[in-house]
């Protein structure tokens, strides 16, 4: 999940937290206010009916009660309506309208009605008979000036009940389309936002990576005066000045690789002529010419990589493309150093995965791969251990590998083994050389279209693996002169 869908449901969620809690609050005014309404509309009704029971008495005209009784028992929310005198007596009921007078009669020992007789104001009560509940109303009655009883009106609890549901549901709807256009409108500006504050975060991170890549010409497109403005400006900074000390770098090491070959022959030349004279040397000045044989080696390699990197970074290296037999350039690869192993007390063995694995590749290139990697695993392989090459064929391509027994590399370090002048390991025994060779290495194997790459762990030794593209199905190819800047011609 990216930074953007994070940060867009992380929005999207605190502002929907923000509206439930808002909309709970707004439902539950309603609710409130709903209820005070209903109450108040109750209230009113009551007092309606003491006024019109009052007219009633005074005018000593029942009809002008009944008539209103009857508009009032039209609701399925009323059950009775009935006017009480203060000795507790009926005078005038709902059942009167359906000539029923049984409720007429002497005082009744009802609670509820002498309550009211005695109050001032409303009375209400809830109670249930029968299975129903009830919520009775009481209002004081007049006559004359002087108290006359209570009129009571008895509701239907359960039908209030539903009238009052109903209401909510009406406000509940509303609620809903509310929230659901606002989280509507919310996912949108959140959306809207996590990519305004991502975009350039993301391309923070691309350009920083890039930049540990060794891509120095990144740059990054300041649109912002914030901090992550100021930011990509101090990333451009920074890679503008590692791309002049790499450009400085790059002179340097050009300079030093091309006036170090004229030394370096001359040594070489007299390192031969004292050699021809070994029957003459004693044995110490024999100790000291291996000891300058073997630095001549190294700076040979060294000088060796260094023009190499710097052809191909300049688009000079020609490479000679042409169908091969991998196993041949193994074998012969082991050959030529296993001298080289046998001075260390190392096993340099071959593990022969067919007699014929053909890539299109240069032999010489892919030799020189090879010999890198196998003077990498011998300098660091304690002696008594042992180097294995091998390759196998690995679907449209043909893996080649070399392992060793030494002790091994850190995982987080094997990201950056192929940088220039990266030396693998963390521990002393991992560490020493120019830091060129797996860098060439990378190089090369790039330009033939493969790849490399390593496994490894402390203890456990070290296996470098590349690949190379198979030979296709036919005659052997024509030789085919390729440079490095028409491949990337050509990739491009």
């Amino acid at each position: 999940m990216t930074l953007k869908v994070r940060l867009a449901g992380l929005t999207t969620l605190l502002i929907a937290s923000t509206m439930a809690l808002v909309l709970s609050v707004v439902f539950v005014r309603q609710r409130t206010s709903l209820l005070e309404q209903i109450q108040r509309e109750r209230t009113a009704a009551l007092e309606k009916l003491a006024r019109i029971s009052q007219a009633t008495l005074d005018a000593k005209e029942e009809r002008i009660l009944l008539s209103y009784l009857g508009a009032w028992m039209k609701s399925d929310q009323v059950l009775d309506m009935a006017l009480w005198d203060l000795k507790g007596r009926v005078q005038i009921h709902s059942r009167f309208l359906q000539g029923d007078y049984s409720s007429a009669g002497d005082a009744v020992a009802d609670g509820f009605i002498q309550e009211a007789n005695r109050s001032t104001h409303i009375v209400w009560r809830t109670t249930e008979s029968g299975g129903r509940r009830r919520l009775q109303g009481a209002v004081p009655v007049l006559s004359g000036g002087t108290r006359f009883g209570s009129a009571v009106v008895d509701y239907d609890a359960d039908a209030l009940d539903r009238e009052l549901e109903a209401a909510l549901r009406e406000v509940i709807g509303g609620l809903v389309v509310i929230g659901g256009g606002v989280l509507a409108v919310a996912l949108l500006a959140a959306w809207i936002f996590a990519g305004n504050l991502t975009r350039p975060i993301e391309d923070l991170s691309r350009a920083a990576r890039e930049i540990g890549g060794g891509k120095f010409d990144t740059t990054v497109e300041v649109r912002r005066r914030d901090e992550l403005g100021q930011l990509g400006k101090e990333l451009n900074r920074m890679a503008a000045q590692l791309r002049e000390l790499e450009e400085m770098r790059d002179r340097f090491l050009q300079a030093v690789s091309h006036n170090m070959r004229s030394p370096l022959a001359a040594v070489t030349s007299a390192a031969y002529h004292a050699r021809q004279l070994d029957a003459q040397l004693p044995p110490s000045v024999e100790e000291d010419l291996r000891v300058i044989e073997a630095g001549i080696r190294e700076l040979t390699r060294f000088v060796s990589n260094l023009l190499d990197l710097e052809r191909l970074r300049a688009g000079r290296m020609q490479f000679n493309f042409r169908e091969a037999n991998v196993v041949d350039l193994l074998d012969e690869s082991r050959r030529l150093l296993e001298r080289v192993a046998q001075e260390k007390g190392l096993r340099l063995v071959f593990e022969q995965g067919g007699d014929r694995l053909l890539a299109v590749c240069d032999a010489n290139a892919i030799g020189e791969v090879v010999a890198n990697l196998v003077f990498n695993s011998l300098k660091f392989t304690p002696s008594g251990g042992t180097v294995a090459l091998g390759a196998r064929a690995d679907g449209a391509h043909v893996r080649v590998s070399v392992r060793d027994t030494g002790p091994g590399i850190p995982e987080d370090q094997l990201p950056n083994l192929f940088g220039r002048f990266r030396q693998f390991g963390g521990s002393q025994s991992r560490k020493g050389g120019s830091g060129l060779g797996l860098s060439l290495c990378k190089e090369f194997v790039e330009a033939h279209g493969g790849n490399i790459w390593a496994e490894s762990a402390p203890g456990q030794g070290t296996a470098f693996h590349f690949t190379l593209p198979v030979a296709g199905p036919g005659p052997a190819k024509e030789n085919a002169t390729v440079s490095t800047a028409d491949r990337r011609t050509a990739k491009a």
